[in-house]
């Protein structure tokens, strides 16, 4: 969701290759 994109972005480093997995799915 929307959500879980926002949050990631914010954790910059964190989950970056989650969050950017995330996106494309």
């Amino acid at each position: 969701g929307l959500s879980d994109s926002q949050q990631c972005r914010s954790n910059r480093g964190h989950c970056r290759r989650l969050c950017f997995h995330m996106e494309r799915w």
